[in-house]
């Protein structure tokens, strides 16, 4: 329990607060769009400690900007708040 716990707890340490709600929008602009999509391939392939990596674009909080970002992202494509 106490390692749940501490899991969650770094999760929420990591995870970036966000004006939008919307899931993929990383450049909070109310949508999710290409411009979204490039500023995740900028740092994509990126990890805490890298210089490259952006907590905005890495948006499921585990760290790493990889496939499961942008899945997230693919997923909310052309949605708008």
């Amino acid at each position: 329990m106490l390692i749940a716990i501490g899991i969650a707890a770094t999760m929420l340490r990591t995870l970036p607060v966000k004006a939008s709600g919307l899931v993929g929008d990383i450049d909070e602009d109310g949508d999710v769009d290409g411009r979204d999509v490039v500023l995740l391939a900028l740092h994509w392939n990126s990890e805490e400690g890298n210089p490259r990596y952006d907590p905005n674009c890495d948006l499921n909080g585990d760290g790493k900007i990889d496939g499961k970002d942008l899945a997230m992202l693919a997923a909310n494509f052309g949605k708008t708040e």
